[in-house]
């Protein structure tokens, strides 16, 4: 599909699925945007091949204000073009949502305790 032919056309890996794929993506236009090569210490690009891929610079701006009106789907890729892990069984769409957020606002301690609270009481 497109993302396997952006890929290929970036150079990068063109296995995987979806989610790898927008991350794979994503990763390199981050690397771009910073200027900064991430190498693997073997001469190859970390970027290229795939691997090493960190949760990005995550920020109010790089976030969808509509979270709580996306799909799934949708929900799924915005995780993957930040660079975060889904674990497994925690792919509903309130799981995807507090594992954003929780990225978003992981330095601030008033909202961690937020978020701890909502889900403690099943809130999402």
């Amino acid at each position: 599909g497109a993302l396997r032919g952006l890929a290929g056309e970036e150079g990068l890996e063109t296995g995987g699925n979806k989610e790898e794929l927008i991350a794979r993506l994503a990763h390199n236009i981050n690397v771009k945007k910073s200027g900064f090569l991430l190498g693997t210490g073997d001469g190859s690009d970390m970027s290229a091949r795939g691997g090493g891929i960190q949760a990005s610079n995550i920020s109010a701006d790089s976030v969808p204000k509509n979270m709580h009106q996306m799909s799934e789907t949708h929900l799924r890729a915005v995780c993957a073009s930040h660079g975060l892990k889904i674990p497994k069984g925690k792919s509903s769409k309130a799981s995807l949502i507090r594992l954003i957020e929780g990225e978003l606002y992981k330095t601030d301690d008033h909202a961690n305790m937020f978020l701890e609270n909502h889900e403690d009481n099943g809130d999402a």
